[in-house]
């Protein structure tokens, strides 16, 4: 923490459980100049939950700022906690968006680099906290290498901010070239300070916070959600794609450019931006969330849609352009949630030819926060529970299998299913979602040269669509085996109501 003032009989900084001091440390009298002093409380018992306390003796006048505490599983991670770091490992991300989705749209990333000390910090409406800007660029790269995961990173082109002198009530938001100018600048330094060489003015800085080789960030989204914002229009938005993708791409020629679409099944936005900018981006980036009481409709719905913006790409001046569902969710933590998960992950992989890349919010979620309670990862400050959409991404996760084989579901208003194989082809994995409230015994016939000789079967069944996990009832909803059996080249197993299965079948 740091100290600035007067308090001649120094200072202890406790840990307290009740009337039991469990760890202190006494500090020196702290000076007229503000003075950083660094802390190592060790504990000299083992509680679950301590208080932290800066105790003064006799007269005193003191500001006290930057108080920072983790502990020494956090510190031996870089700052990050230990168990939730597990957590995301479970899920074997292979990109995570950021500064994320609303957070983006005003983020600065140099108040983010160099020493804590000289971050700019300030309240964060979206997170409903104080934000100290301790994730910065370059904590959010060392995580995503540290999860094996591919930094892809959003910049801002100002529309969501209000023009110098402008009024919110009137309209006043930046909407041109000569006023996105600057945010152009903004995020061409941005690429420079990831990828640029430690000779070049921001590659400088970087290598000046301990990063001399270059990150080589290729990823790289223009702003999110314009459709939200007082400038709706996609025209516009497609003309700053066009702007800002040129520039972008000038500083690096390297980088892969997304723009974002529309949200749900919006079409009106997707094709104007696609009509007007595709030249000049790689990968279109939607977003879609699905109320809780339409968690099975929810996911033909989406289906249609990828379908129908496949068919917009492919008559546009760039064909190749890949499609990102970079927000996606059911608006529940009870077990509908996991029910659509299962689904909309399996419609991604049946769109996989186009669709290329799909990621969730929220991801992590404190328990204390008023809204959106859908996440993944749920904590405190102590421990952490999973939703049922992270119990059925990790069972889809651990049976992926690279290629998509052809089906024929004779029961598909009932019945979500896809089938992969291995590159070795010697394991064919079925993910099965029952969408019905009725029970389903399922009958798969293997065509062509596959035999399969045993299957094994993880099932994630709960009594109820309200049943949900929680900090004290944390495996309500989990996987367990489940039997499905081998009879002439048929693999044949049961589905309670609302179930979803992940079935391994080896030659």
């Amino acid at each position: 923490m740091w100290l600035k003032g007067s308090a001649p009989n120094g200072v202890t900084v406790q840990l307290v459980n009740g009337d039991s001091v469990v760890a202190e440390q006494k500090l020196p009298a702290p000076a007229s100049e503000w003075k950083e002093f660094p802390l190592r409380l060790n504990s000299r018992r083992t509680v679950n939950a301590a208080t932290l306390r800066i105790v003064f003796d006799g007269e005193h006048q003191v500001l006290i700022d930057q108080v920072s505490l983790m502990p020494k599983s956090a510190r031996d991670t870089g700052g990050f906690r230990a168990d939730l770091l597990e957590a995301f490992r479970g899920l074997q991300p292979t990109t995570m968006r950021w500064p994320g989705g609303c957070y983006a749209e005003t983020y600065r990333w140099k108040h983010g680099i160099g020493p804590q000390k000289d971050r700019k910090k300030g309240l964060q409406p979206w997170w409903e906290e104080y934000d100290p800007n301790a994730l910065g660029t370059d904590e959010y790269i060392r995580l995503s290498r540290m999860l094996n995961s591919e930094p892809l990173i959003v910049v801002q082109t100002g529309m969501h901010q209000v023009k110098p002198g402008g009024n919110r009530q009137d309209g006043d938001f930046i909407d041109t070239p000569e006023e996105w100018e600057p945010f152009v600048v903004e995020a061409c330094e941005w690429i420079e300070y990831c990828n640029g060489p430690a000779t070049s003015r921001w590659g400088a800085v970087r290598a000046a916070n301990g990063h001399p080789e270059p990150y080589n960030v290729k990823l790289w989204e223009i702003d999110n959600e314009l459709w939200r914002s007082r400038v709706r229009n996609p025209s516009v938005y497609a003309q700053a794609v066009n702007l800002f993708a040129k520039r972008m791409k000038a500083q690096d020629p390297s980088i892969t450019i997304i723009a974002h679409g529309g949200n749900g099944t919006d079409r009106n936005y997707n094709r104007p931006v696609v009509n007007d900018a595709a030249e000049n981006f790689s990968i279109l980036s939607i977003h879609h969330y699905t109320a809780a009481e339409r968690f099975v409709s929810g996911i033909n719905d989406q289906d249609r849609l990828y379908t129908d913006v496949a068919e917009l790409i492919k008559g546009s001046r760039n064909s190749d352009v890949q499609v990102y569902v970079s927000e996606w969710n059911a608006q529940t933590t009870d077990w509908r949630t996991g029910v659509y998960a299962a689904g909309i992950l399996n419609v991604f992989e049946k769109h996989g030819k186009y669709l290329t890349m799909a990621g969730p919010a929220l991801l992590a979620r404190h328990v204390s926060a008023h809204g959106w309670d859908n996440a993944f990862i749920n904590f405190d400050n102590k421990e952490w529970f999973a939703g049922p959409n992270y119990v059925v991404m990790k069972l889809w996760r651990e049976h992926f299998a690279p290629n998509r084989l052809e089906s024929q579901n004779a029961n598909e208003e009932r019945l979500n299913v896809v089938a992969t194989t291995t590159d070795g082809r010697d394991e064919v994995i079925l993910k099965a979602v029952n969408l019905s409230d009725e029970p389903l015994e399922v009958n798969v016939a293997f065509e062509g040269a596959f035999k399969g000789r045993k299957a094994a079967m993880k099932l994630i069944a709960p009594a109820s669509t309200q049943a949900r996990n929680s900090m004290t009832e944390k495996a309500n909803i989990k996987p367990v085996n489940a039997r499905a059996r081998m009879d002439a080249n048929r693999v044949r197993f049961a589905l309670p109501p609302h179930s979803v299965a992940a079935i391994r079948v080896s030659k």
